[in-house]
């Protein structure tokens, strides 16, 4: 026995869209979405089910016969792993041309050339180096570690995403970091913090990093390979805050800025992502709250202990 489901699209018209299929009452909207996929020569990925009776994403086949369910084509897809390799790709190529002798003269041609040929310090150097482990992490997590929820997101929206890394982080970051000229005191001057100072902040960097990366751990093995569900995250930062993984993450920035002396870029790109961060942790706690209700242990603060 099968039933019958009407189809119309959904903004822009969907060639070759049937207006009508049969399907199983036992099938998952996935099994509805390839059989569209096979008779439009559309992406699964592309195509986005929605009930016509309430407009709600369709999560199940539990609709009656002849109803309508609308098809929107969401336009061309790229993967989500890739996403995130693009994005922090950014910093990883940015940050180093900065240390490049002859490009330091065109980089900041507002200061003499003289000075603008200076080596970076070797607390640049110092940073350089953390920026560059950090997203170098990033994308080894990436490819080895995170798992996907989402397929794919559509091209349209990856320069939007890739702004955060490749501006903020990239270009604002390093132009500011590694200028020759760092003013304190109403001063010119180059920053230079204690030996102290250094091991302290280098020690929680790496804290930082290696707990940021035993949270990603965690998360990943909730989820099974080929599927998108998920389970209760447990253990090492998660008795603390719904998302301990950027609570770690603000962490390491926070260290990176006081080794910078407090430099204002740093500030400002801790302070984004932080805000931005605590957004997205409130939703997971939402939706943890919803998906998994009396099993799941509330959590006053998601981002950071006892305040946010």
């Amino acid at each position: 026995m099968s039933v019958t489901i009407n189809l119309k699209s959904r903004g822009r018209l969907i060639k070759r869209l049937p207006t009508s299929v049969d399907v199983n009452p036992k099938s998952t909207p996935s099994e509805l979405a390839s059989q569209i996929s096979s008779k439009t020569g559309l992406s699964i990925h592309r195509l986005r089910l929605t009930k016509a009776s309430d407009g709600k994403v369709l999560e199940d086949l539990n609709i009656s016969s002849n109803e309508t369910v609308y098809v929107k084509d969401l336009g061309p897809q790229i993967g989500w792993r890739t996403v995130f390799v693009i994005e922090y790709l950014g910093p990883l190529l940015i940050h180093p041309l900065f240390f490049i002798p002859k490009l330091r003269t065109y980089i900041y041609p507002h200061i003499q050339a003289s000075t603008a040929s200076i080596p970076p310090t070797l607390n640049q150097q110092l940073l350089l180096y953390l920026v560059l482990m950090h997203f170098l992490k990033r994308e080894l997590e990436t490819l080895f570690v995170h798992k996907f929820s989402s397929a794919t997101m559509p091209w349209r929206n990856l320069p939007k995403n890739s702004t955060h890394y490749w501006i903020l982080s990239g270009l604002n970051l390093a132009w500011f970091l590694y200028h020759p000229l760092v003013i304190t005191e109403g001063k010119y001057t180059f920053y230079t913090p204690s030996s102290t100072a250094i091991l302290t902040f280098i020690v929680l960097w790496v804290f930082a990093q290696v707990s940021n990366f035993s949270t990603h751990l965690t998360l990943s093995n909730l989820r099974r390979a080929g599927t998108t569900t998920r389970g209760i995250p447990r253990g090492y930062g998660f008795n603390w805050v719904t998302c301990p993984n950027y609570f770690f993450e603000v962490l390491c920035w926070l260290a990176v800025w006081a080794l910078s002396g407090f430099n204002w870029a740093v500030g400002l790109f801790t302070l984004v992502s932080a805000g931005q961060m605590y957004l997205w942790a409130l939703k997971k706690e939402k939706r943890y709250r919803k998906e998994f209700g009396d099993k799941y242990k509330k959590k006053r603060a998601v981002l950071i202990p006892a305040l946010l």
